[in-house]
């Protein structure tokens, strides 16, 4: 560590949030600049921690964050994106239980999000299941989404029941959303896709009693039997077994509806 006079300095990367009482402070990677604290300060002279890895820097920049929201975690995510680094290797992500690459490309991809929605994300901890059900939507139902949350700054349970519904009757929201919207009292063909699919695997595995006590807003099914001899145990294994191309196509059906 050392004061350095730096004047061709990066002061805009780990920009994020900053605890403005703090010193300004640089790391170099390399041989590139970066600003990482104190940048409410105008001064040239900074305390350099001297030439670190990307990931190092990270990891110290993250350090002097005032408060970690959502928005500080998908910024960066962003910079990891842009260098070529995995989340998963960066106490800031790990301290959260954010990892893989799933969680990643949602982080990244919300900073596309209109201002207002992104605004209320960061503000609500929305989780990145969410999120992520928003950015598969199409530009107009995300936009759509955005007019709701401007006109009603939602709970976040109601928020939640909001974006399953808009994303069940996707195909009938309008271009712009307004008070008067009303989703129909009917399940959308995406519901009626995935409870076909529940009865054919129901019928199939006729054996075990299936459960799923949510209406499918999670994929989770509960296998449940009763068995009164060792034999009745080894019947109900063989049948779980001979069916699991049954329980392979039933996911991947609730994988292209959205349920993974």
């Amino acid at each position: 560590m050392e004061i350095k006079h730096i004047q061709d300095i990066n002061k805009d990367l780990f920009n994020i949030n900053p605890n403005t009482h703090l010193p300004p402070i640089a790391i170099s990677v390399n041989n590139v600049y970066y600003q990482i604290a104190g940048f409410n300060s105008m001064q040239d002279e900074y305390i350099y921690y001297g030439n670190k890895s990307i990931q190092e820097a990270i990891d110290e920049a993250s350090k002097y964050i005032l408060n970690t929201s959502f928005i500080v975690y998908a910024k960066f995510a962003k910079i990891c994106h842009d260098f070529s680094i995995s989340i998963d290797n960066i106490p800031l992500f790990q301290e959260k239980g954010i990892k893989g690459s799933k969680s990643f490309d949602i982080l990244v991809k919300s900073l596309s999000l209109p201002i207002d929605l992104l605004s209320y994300i960061n503000k609500k901890d929305v989780s990145l299941k969410i999120v992520g059900i928003i950015l598969a939507q199409e530009n107009h139902v995300i936009n759509f989404i955005n007019g709701y949350v401007i006109a009603h700054e939602p709970s976040i349970q109601n928020f939640r029941n909001f974006i399953e519904k808009t994303a069940d009757f996707k195909e009938i929201i309008p271009q712009v959303y307004t008070k008067d919207f009303i989703f129909p009292d009917r399940k959308s063909s995406h519901h009626k896709e995935i409870d076909n699919a529940y009865y054919s695997l129901i019928k199939t595995m006729n054996k075990v009693r299936l459960l799923n006590d949510d209406s499918f807003e999670s994929p989770k099914v509960n296998i449940s039997f009763d068995i009164s001899s060792y034999e009745d145990y080894k019947s109900i294994i063989e049948h779980l077994a001979n069916n699991g191309e049954a329980i392979h196509i039933f996911y991947e059906e609730l994988a292209n509806k959205g349920l993974k």
